[in-house]
């Protein structure tokens, strides 16, 4: 039977690989695996596109997966400017350990919160829970979210 085994990898398309490894390496401290350039037929092949030259970056959760980081050098793409609200909008979620102190790290950095601190969900399964969305470059909506004190 056909079923999901498990995750292996959220990727990203950025604008500029030098700001989303600075957020993804340095500000949130994911190993960086691999970076380069490639130019493959079997890749155009699973992207729909024809002639892609692509920056790549790898890097590796703690827990496993990693985040892969994708700059399409040709063909160009188009910056898009959706809001958290909009359909196809996705997010990421990180457990952390001090959501305090790495959103306080985040916003020092200049990184945009929709919220200014962690918001403690009151109730249900998620009692005790405190997140916040964060905005990585290129507006990419990443959660964090810290488990309670048990």
């Amino acid at each position: 039977m056909a079923e999901v085994a498990g995750f292996n990898h959220f990727g990203v398309t950025v604008s500029d690989m030098a700001s989303a490894l600075a957020f993804w390496r340095d500000l949130l401290g994911l190993e960086l695996l691999g970076h380069g350039v490639v130019e493959y037929d079997h890749l155009d092949q699973i992207v729909g596109l024809a002639g892609t030259r692509i920056e790549w970056a790898e890097l590796a959760l703690p827990s496993g997966g990693r985040i892969e980081l994708f700059r399409y050098l040709s063909p160009d793409g188009r910056q898009l400017d959706g809001k958290v609200n909009d359909a196809g909008k996705t997010h990421l979620c990180l457990q952390v350990r001090d959501v305090d102190g790495l959103l306080e790290r985040l916003q020092r950095a200049g990184v945009r919160s929709a919220y200014p601190q962690p918001v403690e969900i009151p109730t249900g399964d998620w009692r005790g829970f405190r997140c916040v969305y964060v905005f990585a470059p290129d507006e990419v909506v990443v959660e964090l979210v810290e488990r309670p004190v048990d």
